[in-house]
């Protein structure tokens, strides 16, 4: 199907655009309708005085017969419109572009078939037999993050009012588009559960590897047990005289040891995307604390 147009313009998007900047907002369905009628009567004025040197429209319109002489001119007025050709029968009915037929229809393609009943247009042929433009020629580009919802598509009539809807999680649009979906993000890519996304982020958790985890667990076991093996050393000894009187000194360093290499263990707690991230976020808070105490310790 052809978009309609008339003299001054190629379609009803066109004329929005234009008036856009003069109106100082974006105009709807009814702007158009608007429109339309007013040309159409301009029309119809200029084939009535078409052949007059000097129309007298005030005066024509001042009387009964004047009104009938503008009726009856209407009658063989043809012109094109934003909405298709005009153009009356003799019982006033625009013929110019045939008035669509509907007949409530199934959608299944054989008679054994169920399914639920559709409202179809069936009359003209032309029409009928058309494919449904999407998006239709008047609609709005989707803003960047978002897509033509075939669902407001289906559900709302009119042809100039926003189609568009938010791209679900994980999926994205960069630019002003017509697409029907959105883009999937590629694989290690995500939204971060945002609806309405330009663009995918790659997470790299960059976690620690489970060999540096398992060394820092065998470093921390052997200072404690360094520790605790001088500490015993000592209090068994303390009553040596060169112990005798820095036995609690020494058992403070080694428990101030012991704890600093807590701190190694703190850190190895570690938490991916997507994962809980308590424990991670509680030793990254402790482990200043532990590595300052054993080192004043």
């Amino acid at each position: 199907l052809s978009t309609p147009e008339d003299d001054y313009f190629s379609s009803g998007f066109e004329l929005l655009g234009v008036l856009e900047p003069q109106l100082g907002y974006r105009g709807s369905y009814d702007l158009v309708v608007s429109y339309s009628i007013a040309t159409l009567f301009s029309k119809h004025i200029q084939a009535r005085y078409r052949i007059q040197n000097e129309p007298n429209l005030e005066g024509d319109l001042s009387t009964p017969e004047g009104h009938e002489l503008f009726r009856r001119d209407l009658l063989v007025l043809k012109t094109n419109t934003l909405f298709g050709p005009f153009a009356l029968d003799e019982s006033q009915r625009n013929t110019g572009r045939g008035s669509a037929g509907t007949q409530w229809q199934s959608d299944a393609n054989f008679l054994n078939e169920t399914s639920d009943l559709a409202n179809k247009c069936v009359s003209p042929l032309t029409q009928a037999e058309s494919s449904n433009v999407l998006p239709a020629p008047v609609s709005f580009d989707c803003p960047a993050g978002s897509y033509i919802s075939l669902d407001l598509f289906r559900n709302h009539s009119s042809l100039l009012t926003n189609k568009c809807d938010l791209c679900a999680p994980d999926t994205y649009t960069t630019t002003q588009n017509v697409l029907t979906t959105c883009i999937p993000c590629p694989d290690g890519a995500t939204t971060s559960g945002e609806f309405g996304s330009t663009t995918c982020t790659f997470i790299n958790d960059n976690i620690l590897a489970r060999s540096l985890v398992a060394m820092s667990l065998i470093m921390v076991c052997i200072v404690w047990s360094l520790s605790l093996s001088i500490f015993f050393w000592v209090y068994r000894r303390r009553s040596r005289d060169i112990l005798k009187f820095s036995t609690m000194y020494l058992g403070f360093m080694c428990l101030g040891a012991g704890i600093s290499s807590l701190s190694i263990l703190a850190i190895s707690f570690h938490a991916g995307s997507g994962s809980e991230s308590n424990a991670a976020s509680l030793g990254c808070q402790i482990a200043p604390f532990l590595y300052c105490i054993g080192w004043v310790m």
